[in-house]
C-alpha cells in the first residue's frame, strides 16, 4: 500500500475540521497484484518449512498463479471497480458474522480501564460515585461524536488522514443473532443525520434497567450526582437475583438465535425490550466483584463469573466493580480495538483533568427513575439459560490470564537508540521465544488500513527469515555486542519500512479463495497487538496466545 494513494492535507489548512468530513473522499482500498501477493506468501512460509516442503509449496503457488489464481484475481479487480472497499462486506460477514462460536470468552474484545493505576485505585464502596463520574465523561465523548467535534486522526506527520467511520459503531450498536449468520444493527446518527437513541442499559445481579433522561433540556449531560442517584436506585432494587437473561448472549450463536427469536414470539414486549438493549448507547454492568489489578480486570472482562450481567452482542459493555475499578467487553464485528482504546484513553485523560470529584450540576432536576426491563419467559427460555451458562463456564475454565508491566524503559528510549519501537518489540518477542524453545513460530500482529475508505486492519507476519537469522546470531557467543546492535538496527529499519508499506497480502489471499477465515489455529502460536508504546503488558491464554500492550 503506497501512502501516495492516501488523502494528504496541510496542517492549518482548515480552522475547524468535522470528525467525518474526509471519510467519503478517502481513496479506495487497492487490490494488490497477484504476483506480489504470492511472493509475499512464499516469503511468510519459508521460515517454517523444510527445503523439500518449500519447493512443493512453491510449485503449488506457481500452478495457482498461472491458473485459477488469474481468474479469481480478475474477479477481485472487477469487484474493486464497483466498491470503494472491496473487502468490507466480506470481512464483516465471513470474519465475524458467520462464525457460530460464542462471543463470550471466545469472540469479544476485552480491556481494563487504566485509571486503576492512578485516578481510581481499588477502594471499597466507590462503585457508584466513580461510575457516575465515568459515565458523565463517556457521554461527553458520545456527544462529541454526535456533534462531529472530535479531531480527525492522522499519521504522525499530520499529512495523511485516517478513516473515522468506526466511531459510529462504538455507541448505539449491537449484533443480532441469526441461525446461520448474524447481522449488525447500527442506530447511531450524528446531529446532522438526525435523532439518535440516548438511553443506556444497566445490568445488575441479573436485573436489567433502561436508564433514560441522561441529557437536560439544553442537550447537555446531566450532573454526575443525578447519574449516581439513578445508579443507586438500580442497585437498591437488585438485591435479590433477577432473571439473568444476559447469559443467553454467551451461548453459541445458532442456539442463541433460536431462543432470541423464541423470546420475540412469546410476547411483543420482549421484542421491545431487545430493541431497547440493542439501540442503547451502551450497556453498563454493576458487578459485586472486586478486581484489584490488571490481571484480575482482564479476567473479569474476558471470563469472569458474572456472565449473566453481560450483553456480549453490544459493541461496548462497560463493567463497573464494587471497589471502583472498571473494565469492558465488546463485540469485535463492527469496530476494532484501537477505537475503544482511544476512547478509553480520552476518558482517562478527562478524569485526570477534572477539578471536582463529582462533575456537572449538583442540582438534581430530573426526578424520574430507571425502568426495569422484565422479559416474559417460559421453560424453554429457562432451559436455554442453563445451556448458555454451561457453555460460558466451560469456555471460561480454559482461560489463564497474566498481565505484567515492564517499566525499565519505553518508546522514547528505544527511539533514542535509532530503533522503531514496534519493530524493536516484535524482534524482542521473537528472541524471547527463540531463547526459550530454540525455534521461532508464526506470529500475527495487527496493522491499520485506515488511510483508505472504511479501512480497518491488516496482518503483519513478523517472523521473517531475517528475524530468525538474527535470533540465531544473538545466541552465538562469538559475535560481539556491537555486531548484534548494528544487525538489530538494520533489521528494525527494514521491518518497519516493510510493515508500513505492506500490501494487503492476507486479505487478498483470503478473498482469492472467496472466503475469509479469521481464527487462531494450532499452528499460530503468537498473537501480538501493540498499543501506546510506553509500557509493556502481557496477556496469555491457552494455548499460547500472547498480546502485548505497550
Amino acid at each position: 500500500m503506497s501512502s501516495d494513494a492516501a488523502v494528504h492535507f496541510k496542517s492549518g489548512h482548515l480552522l475547524k475540521e468535522r470528525t467525518f468530513q474526509f471519510d467519503e473522499n478517502l481513496p479506495s482500498l487497492p487490490v494488490p497484484s497477484l504476483e506480489g501477493t504470492l511472493t509475499k506468501y512464499l516469503e511468510s512460509v519459508k521460515p517454517f518449512v523444510s527445503e523439500e516442503e518449500y519447493r512443493e509449496t512453491e510449485g503449488i503457488v506457481r500452478h495457482f498463479g498461472n491458473g485459477v489464481g488469474k481468474t479469481l484475481h480478475q474477479k477481485l479487480v472487477e469487484k474493486a471497480k464497483k466498491e470503494k472497499n472491496w473487502i468490507e462486506k466480506w470481512w464483516e460477514d465471513y470474519a465475524y458474522l458467520t462464525f457460530r462460536t460464542p462471543l463470550g470468552v471466545l469472540g469479544n474484545m476485552v480491556g481494563p480501564f487504566f485509571a486503576v493505576g492512578d485516578k481510581y485505585p481499588p477502594r471499597p464502596g466507590t462503585q457508584l460515585e466513580r461510575t457516575a463520574t465515568f459515565l458523565w465523561v463517556a457521554l461527553k465523548y458520545f456527544q462529541m461524536i454526535r456533534k462531529e467535534s472530535l479531531p480527525v486522526m492522522k499519521n504522525s506527520s499530520g499529512e495523511i488522514v485516517f478513516a473515522m467511520n468506526q466511531l459510529k459503531s462504538l455507541f448505539c450498536t449491537s449484533r443480532v443473532p441469526g441461525e446461520s449468520m448474524d447481522e449488525i444493527k447500527r442506530y447511531f446518527k450524528t446531529e446532522s443525520e438526525g435523532s439518535c437513541p440516548e438511553h443506556i442499559v444497566v445490568m445488575c445481579n441479573g436485573h436489567i434497567f433502561k436508564m433514560d433522561n441522561l441529557f437536560d433540556k439544553d442537550g447537555e449531560v446531566i450532573g454526575a450526582l443525578d447519574i449516581q442517584r439513578q445508579l443507586a436506585f438500580i442497585k437498591d432494587r437488585s438485591v435479590t437475583r433477577g432473571q439473568g437473561i444476559g447469559i443467553l448472549t454467551a451461548d453459541d450463536r445458532s442456539s442463541y438465535a433460536k431462543i432470541y427469536h423464541h423470546l420475540c414470539s412469546l410476547d411483543p414486549a420482549n421484542e421491545e425490550h431487545l430493541e431497547a438493549i440493542n439501540s442503547s448507547v451502551m450497556v453498563l454492568s454493576l458487578d459485586s466483584e472486586t478486581p484489584t489489578n490488571l490481571t484480575e480486570l482482564f479476567w473479569q472482562g474476558m471470563s469472569g463469573p458474572n456472565g449473566h450481567d453481560r450483553w456480549f452482542d453490544k459493541s461496548y459493555n462497560c463493567l463497573a466493580f464494587e471497589n471502583g475499578t472498571h473494565s469492558s467487553t465488546g463485540d469485535h464485528a463492527p469496530l476494532d480495538g484501537v477505537v475503544v482504546a482511544i476512547y478509553s484513553y480520552w476518558c482517562h485523560q478527562q478524569l485526570n483533568a477534572l477539578e471536582t470529584r463529582i462533575p456537572g450540576s449538583n442540582l438534581v432536576e430530573n426526578t424520574s427513575n430507571p425502568e426495569e426491563i422484565v422479559f416474559v419467559t417460559d421453560q424453554k427460555v429457562e432451559d436455554a439459560k442453563l445451556h448458555a451458562t454451561e457453555t460460558y463456564n466451560r469456555n471460561a475454565s480454559k482461560i489463564d490470564i497474566l498481565c505484567s508491566q515492564f517499566g525499565a524503559f519505553g518508546k522514547k528510549f528505544v527511539k533514542s537508540k535509532g530503533f522503531h519501537p514496534d519493530a524493536f518489540l516484535q524482534l524482542g518477542l521473537q528472541l524471547t521465544y527463540y531463547t526459550l524453545y530454540n525455534k521461532c513460530v508464526p506470529c500475527y500482529e495487527t496493522a491499520t488500513t485506515r488511510q483508505y475508505y472504511h479501512g480497518r486492519t491488516e496482518t503483519v507476519r513478523s517472523t521473517t527469515q531475517e528475524a530468525i537469522e538474527w535470533c540465531k546470531s544473538m545466541q552465538d557467543p562469538s559475535k560481539s555486542v556491537s555486531v548484534h546492535f548494528i544487525h538489530l538496527q538494520i533489521l528494525s529499519t527494514v521491518l518497519s519500512i516493510d510493515w508500513v508499506i505492506g500490501s494487503l497480502i492476507d486479505q487478498s489471499v483470503g478473498q482469492l479463495l472467496c472466503k475469509v477465515y479469521c481464527a487462531i489455529s494450532s499452528s499460530c502460536y503468537l498473537f501480538i497487538s501493540v498499543r501506546a508504546l510506553d509500557k509493556i503488558r502481557l496477556f496469555k491464554a491457552k494455548p499460547i496466545l500472547l498480546s502485548c500492550v505497550l
